[in-house]
């Protein structure tokens, strides 16, 4: 008991100016904790936001819930799972 389930996301941004906004939301996310967060060059003068956010196991609906949490963000494109593990 007390398991925790990382999950790596990556965050578009609709547009490059969003980065910012994005990563303070990012800090003040209710579903989950965030880890560790980083920008990665994408093309175009665009960055993608990696995100490594833990959240307890063995609730159910949580992990959707998170991701319906990030993909409300204002100036999200799109968000996505690139990994889930037990910490």
């Amino acid at each position: 008991m007390g398991d925790k389930v990382l999950i790596l996301f990556k965050i578009l941004p609709e547009e490059p100016e969003a980065i910012e906004a994005i990563e303070k939301a990012l800090h003040n996310i209710k579903t989950g904790k965030l880890e560790d967060m980083k920008k990665e060059p994408l093309a175009f003068g665009l960055s993608t936001i990696k995100a490594a956010i833990t959240i307890p196991d063995k609730v159910d609906g949580l992990m959707e819930k998170l991701e319906q949490e990030i993909k409300s963000i204002p100036g999200v494109s799109q968000a996505d799972v690139e990994m889930v593990t037990l910490i």
